[in-house]
């Protein structure tokens, strides 16, 4: 290094070999496409990190891309400034090593500094997730899945619902699943409707795998339960009418009232539809008089009637 620069010790902007990196990566959650990387034997092109000078750096550890002593510049040009951001590529293992060397104004270069080793953490994705059973019907999705790969190299699973293949999916939830999940349901899906799933899963370092498969899943009508018991009261004069109070429907479901008259065997609708989160209507149009029995069901946005509850016993007075 003393006297005439040796050939470790090249010039800026030269290059002995073949000195291209290529990295893609498409962006989070719209196609969870892993990044790929492809790398000469070294990545020359080098840094600067103070006043005319170069870094550079080889790595240590992975003989694909080291098999030398030799020392690439990280940067065409020197620089004033002393610091050197050098990104990373997913999947980049072993052990980078660097050195700075100083560039006089006549470009003669100076002694390199002492090798600062850097160990890289894991930053390579864990395999993708595979679903392998899904099922649509009672209003919700069931999904369930399992890692590939080494299971312990997934820390947890993230599941992504669009409206088709090609839609840009939404992540369902805030934070991943844990690592040992194995199923997810989805309680948001609408009953009719069609979902296109996705699964993906994370390591420690919240890396993130490519997605699963798509499956696709027609989301079946919600399994309803009978309502409580109603309450219900006459309520006479120039309007009279029958006033009857009950738990709402279900989200996303409907309420309707029944009746029939006390001896009879017809049940008729007597108001209805209530809207989700509404508990009461009126019978505008009761009978004039005698006893009556009203009950209350659920129904589907699509029309499928649930059970009904238990019957209530109104008299009406005929003032």
């Amino acid at each position: 290094m003393h006297g005439s620069p040796a050939r470790s010790h090249r010039r800026p902007g030269r290059n002995d070999g073949p000195t291209h990196v290529r990295e893609t990566a498409e962006s989070w959650p719209d196609s969870c496409a892993e990044s790929t990387a492809s790398f000469s034997e070294w990545r020359a092109g080098d840094a600067t990190t103070a006043s005319g000078v170069p870094s550079s750096r080889h790595r240590s550890s992975r003989p694909r891309f080291a098999t030398t002593d030799r020392w690439p510049p990280l940067a065409a040009q020197t620089t004033p400034e002393p610091r050197y951001d050098d990104s990373l590529v997913t999947g980049q293992k072993g052990t980078l090593r660097y050195r700075v060397v100083a560039v006089a104004g006549d470009n003669t270069l100076g002694a390199p500094s002492e090798v600062l080793e850097v160990p890289l953490p894991r930053n390579a994705p864990p395999s993708p997730p595979r679903i392998t059973g899904f099922d649509g019907t009672g209003g919700r999705v069931v999904l369930n899945f399992v890692p590939t790969g080494d299971p312990e190299d997934s820390a947890g699973f993230y599941v992504l619902r669009g409206t088709s293949v090609a839609a840009p999916p939404e992540v369902l939830q805030l934070q991943p699943l844990t690592a040992s999940a194995r199923g997810y349901v989805d309680e948001r899906a609408l009953a009719g409707e069609q979902f296109v799933y996705r699964v993906v899963a994370v390591d420690s370092a919240l890396n993130r795998s490519q997605a699963s498969a798509p499956v696709t899943v027609r989301v079946g009508e919600a399994i309803l339960s009978a309502p409580p018991l109603p309450q219900a009261k006459y309520v006479g004069g120039a309007l009279p009418k029958v006033a009857i109070t009950f738990q709402p429907a279900p989200d996303g479901n409907l309420a309707m009232v029944q009746r029939r008259a006390k001896g009879e065997s017809t049940w008729i609708l007597a108001t209805g539809p209530a809207p989700p989160g509404v508990g009461e209507l009126s019978d505008l149009r009761p009978p004039t008089s005698g006893k009556v029995l009203y009950r209350v069901y659920y129904r589907t946005p699509m029309g499928s009637p649930g059970p009904p509850s238990p019957f209530v016993e109104v008299v009406i007075s005929g003032d």
